[in-house]
């Protein structure tokens, strides 16, 4: 095809950073990409993020289209417009608000993926579920089994259902600006944590569905969600395959400390209500506290599923 060219990068969180980002802008300018290009990002979500992120603050700015070949990518980070790069003080601190100019999404794709990696994509499914379409999670837990057998019929259905989720809150907070796509962060303050801690060796996906049965069970202890909607919650997440890696409470707090959501101080998460109901309204979210996470961790041990 005239006038493309291919740059291959290594993805994963430890290499989403400002060292990568610059070498693919010293890339592109080598190349000589004008203002005129665009950018395709083809890969997972770490891919997608970072040349999304180069895109939007090369020559001021540049389109890309998303090409996601995970899960992961095709139901959430493709879509939204959030990108950045990782620090080593947490997650996701250095970004922007960028969103393609299109996303491909291609489903053949997942057939290639290792478990562990579908497993990730998944979690945010279960997820969408879980904060905006209790009809979603009752699909899911039905269709456990051909869901994680990746059968074709399904798959189309799976990444359609959980992307319509993602697109309506995004559709009513696209900038951050009223709280409202705090929803989406359900699991992600523990999770973030989680992933911090581990120096991103515990996978983005996996670290997401440890972060929603923790916070899950510290909204049952706040007293925001009941103990039927947390263990149906558990007992799903579980059959997928999905547990507890032994946290430190006191550490998850002090990684925590920085991420996007705190606000005066505070570290805050998302509780929920019920299957498919936030607890709050806009901006959705509560402070964590770490007698609430101890109590969490102790409720969650044992935790049938698959150690990530």
């Amino acid at each position: 095809m005239p006038g493309l060219r291919v740059l291959g990068y290594e993805g994963g969180e430890a290499r989403k950073d400002r060292a990568a980002k610059e070498e693919v802008e010293d890339a592109l300018l080598s190349e000589g990409l004008g203002r005129d290009g665009v950018l395709l990002a083809f890969g997972g979500g770490t891919v997608t993020d970072l040349v999304g992120f180069v895109a939007g603050t090369y020559m001021r700015g540049i389109p890309y289209v998303n090409l996601p070949t995970t899960l992961l990518g095709m139901v959430d980070a493709a879509h939204g417009g959030k990108v950045a790069v990782n620090s080593p003080r947490g997650k996701n601190l250095i970004g922007l608000f960028h969103a393609p100019a299109g996303v491909v999404v291609l489903t053949d794709a997942l057939a290639t993926l290792p478990e562990r990696e579908y497993l990730c994509g998944l979690a945010e499914c279960l997820k969408h579920g879980l904060i905006a379409d209790e009809a979603f999670f009752s699909w899911l837990e039905d269709h456990r089994a051909a869901v994680l057998a990746k059968e074709a019929p399904v798959l189309g259905e799976l990444v359609s259902r959980s992307t319509e989720v993602k697109l309506d809150v995004v559709a009513k907070d696209p900038r951050e600006e009223t709280g409202r796509r705090n929803l989406l962060n359900a699991g992600h303050t523990v999770g973030h944590a989680l992933e911090t801690l581990s120096e991103y060796d515990f996978p983005h996906g996996m670290a997401v569905a440890a972060g929603l049965l923790l916070e899950g069970a510290a909204s049952l202890r706040e007293g925001w969600l009941s103990e039927t909607a947390f263990d149906r919650m558990a007992r799903v997440m579980a059959a997928y395959g999905y547990a507890i890696p032994d946290p430190d409470p006191e550490a998850l707090m002090g990684a925590a400390l920085l991420d996007k959501k705190n606000r005066s101080g505070k570290i805050l998460y998302v509780p929920l209500a019920g299957v498919g109901r936030p607890a709050l309204p806009p901006p959705h979210t509560a402070p964590l506290t770490l007698g609430a996470l101890k109590w969490a961790s102790e409720r969650v041990s044992g935790t049938a599923g698959v150690k990530p």
